[in-house]
């Protein structure tokens, strides 16, 4: 699934994608069961996408289980506040934030001439954190009345507990976005259909192993096919 702005064409609405757009999610899954009869899907999501899957699953409680057989989800960021803090500070700022809010200006900056009233690139062209960003487009651009409103409504964390499908969360100790210390544990171990599988090491979606650099394995492709075929 192309969320808008990442499938290599323009998005033609003011709207951006974001960690919790499930509605699209919830449009593509209905429309391909209308194709597809009684045939259930199952879901892998990764990061952002990862949020989402488990953002749509929650909202949909038990009615996710007419249209879904299992779904997966790798190094998700649960809590935004808490990601962005992380991302907003320190190596992560200079670093890994620099590098994502560079490509997240330059499509920005795109969508600005074509709705001038919407959005003002100017306001983010020398934005450092991602505060800024999703105050004055994130959120500007869909509906939300700021950018802790935005990161409240559409953590996943909150969803957790109504997600009523067989769900893998897969998820590094050493996730620089998201480190293991704030992994939801607690709400794991309360539901019936969640099960974490936590490795020490792996980063953010940096799941590999091998003994050899040029003959790496694919690991977290052969888990997540494992979980989705028992």
């Amino acid at each position: 699934m192309n969320l808008r702005m990442c499938s290599g064409e323009a998005n033609r609405l003011p709207a951006t994608y974001h960690s919790g757009k499930s509605e699209d999610l919830d449009f593509i899954l209905d429309s391909l069961t209308k194709m597809n009869g009684a045939r259930k899907f199952y879901l892998v999501g990764y990061s952002i996408g990862g949020n989402i899957v488990l953002k749509w699953l929650g909202e949909e409680g038990a009615r996710a289980s007419l249209k879904v057989e299992r779904a997966v989800a790798i190094s998700v960021p649960y809590d935004l506040t808490k990601c962005v803090s992380l991302m907003d500070r320190g190596w992560n700022r200079e670093v890994y934030t620099r590098a994502l809010l560079w490509g997240l200006k330059a499509k920005v900056r795109a969508k600005s001439e074509r709705f001038p009233d919407e959005i003002c690139y100017n306001q983010i062209k020398d934005c450092k954190t991602f505060t800024l960003f999703d105050r004055e487009v994130t959120a500007r651009l869909n509906g939300f009345k700021d950018e802790k409103e935005y990161w409240s409504k559409t953590s996943s964390l909150h969803f957790l507990k109504h997600i009523q499908v067989k769900t893998r969360l897969i998820h590094a100790e050493d996730d620089p976005f998201f480190p293991g210390s704030w992994f939801p544990r607690e709400e794991v171990r309360r539901s019936d259909f969640l099960e974490a599988l936590m490795v020490p090491s792996g980063g953010h979606l940096g799941f590999v192993m091998g003994k050899w650099p040029w003959e790496q394995e694919p690991w977290l492709e052969r888990t997540i096919l494992d979980f989705l075929h028992p």
